[in-house]
């Protein structure tokens, strides 16, 4: 982009003369030339914006400075709604990294979008500028949304997974706790504390809570089986 606006800028005046409709350049007119020039100098030398990204921004050179001549407030409005479309599509584009995804619907797509249709619609009606930005920005929030929304998912999938492990662990500890050193104990009580009790408890913990009633309440039920099996003293 730099290059082809320092191009202009030195013996290529007939050819902005010609995208501009034609126009003299004045000197207001040619310090605003030199502005726009060094406004896309500063953000193409950003090395974060990736260099597919900076072949589309480069485009909107010759857009701005017709944008630049024809309203003078371009550079005194920091709201001006071309500004807000050049900065809100820069500040996008050094968010991309190349996935191979350059659809319509991508980010890449549609920044190329914006930019085809001001390349090809803009000629003095500043209004697009506005419109445009409106649509880009209702687009970045959607897509914001969409990725806070995937971040939630994929957070609760793993605290889902590191509770899933705790409670297997406190599981393990209890069952662990209470057929240690049994030996004797019948294959059918430790088959069903070892399998479905198990279960029982990691449901109940994922569920309930290790503070709650019902945890304690299962526990309860592990010990009173166990007791059922527990050989008796009888006394004379």
């Amino acid at each position: 982009m730099v290059g082809v606006l320092d191009h202009c800028a030195s013996g290529g005046e007939p050819e902005v003369q010609e995208r501009l409709g034609q126009q003299v350049l004045g000197q207001a007119d040619a310090d605003a030339f030199d502005v726009v020039a060094m406004l896309f100098e500063f953000s193409l030398e950003d090395p974060n914006l990736p260099d597919a990204m900076k072949a589309l921004i480069a485009r909107l050179q010759i857009p701005m400075v017709k944008v630049a001549i024809l309203d003078k407030s371009f550079f005194s409005h920091k709201q001006h709604p071309a500004r807000c479309l050049l900065n809100n599509l820069a500040w996008a584009a050094m968010g991309w990294s190349e996935d191979g995804d350059r659809s319509e619907r991508s980010l890449f797509g549609r920044i190329e979008s914006v930019v085809d249709r001001v390349v090809a619609g803009f000629q003095q009606d500043l209004s697009v500028f506005k419109r445009l930005n409106e649509e880009f920005s209702a687009y970045m929030q959607q897509e914001q949304r969409s990725a806070k929304i995937a971040e939630e998912r994929t957070n609760k999938a793993v605290q889902g997974k590191e509770l899933l492990q705790t409670a297997k662990q406190a599981v393990e500890s209890e069952i662990e706790r209470r057929l240690g050193g049994r030996a004797r104990l019948p294959t059918a009580v430790r088959t069903l504390l070892e399998d479905a009790w198990r279960d029982v408890l990691v449901l109940t913990y994922l569920r309930q809570g290790p503070e709650s009633k019902a945890w304690n309440d299962k526990l309860d039920v592990a010990d009173l089986l166990l007791w059922s099996v527990k050989p008796k003293v009888e006394h004379n």
